[in-house]
């Protein structure tokens, strides 16, 4: 008994992903790892407001931007989903922007808790001419007052051949209580 334990315990400890494979932003109570399998195709950027998961060669990255709930519209995924479509497609940033779509569902994996979600689907022709897509989950931390997009945006192609390490990032997600 006291070696498969001890083979479980190493197991465990293997798959904890170390602190330079974390992107954590503690003060708004969120965090999500790079994928198990591929950690080195990988790299995590910060910056205000916001943390990434970029892949080194693929044009492909995880995105996440905070935002303090100001008002009860926020609370409402799927009107928060529809406002960033609004304003996404009145920016006139984008070429050949298409919506998809804006559907319910949950992160993969059980990401973020099993928060519910409202993703919205969107297409668009990058400066290069390839073909863009761009996925952004809408949800809140139900331990605090914080909204979150999740963007995972990237060639067509290059999401197609990063999608399960794409879905490892956001069933990483999680979200908790900040320390004070």
């Amino acid at each position: 008994m006291k070696p498969i334990l001890a083979v479980l315990a190493a197991a465990a400890l293997q798959a904890a992903p170390a602190p330079a494979d974390t992107a954590a932003d503690n003060t708004r109570g969120f965090s999500m790892c790079k994928p198990p399998k591929s950690r080195e195709e990988w790299e995590i950027k910060s910056e205000s407001g916001s943390l990434t998961i970029v892949h080194k060669v693929h044009p492909a990255a995880v995105v996440v931007s905070f935002a303090t709930v100001i008002n009860a519209n926020n609370f409402n995924t799927k009107n928060a989903a529809e406002d960033n479509w609004k304003g996404i497609s009145a920016s006139g940033k984008y070429k050949d922007l298409k919506k998809k779509g804006v559907w319910q569902c949950r992160l993969p994996g059980g990401g973020a808790g099993g928060a519910n979600t409202h993703r919205l689907d969107m297409t668009f022709t990058a400066d290069d001419g390839n073909l863009m897509t761009w996925k952004v989950y809408h949800f809140n931390n139900r331990f605090t007052t914080d909204f979150y997009m999740v963007s995972v945006i990237g060639e067509a192609v290059a999401a197609a051949k990063c999608a399960a390490d794409l879905d490892a990032i956001l069933a990483s997600i999680r979200v908790f209580k900040p320390a004070k």
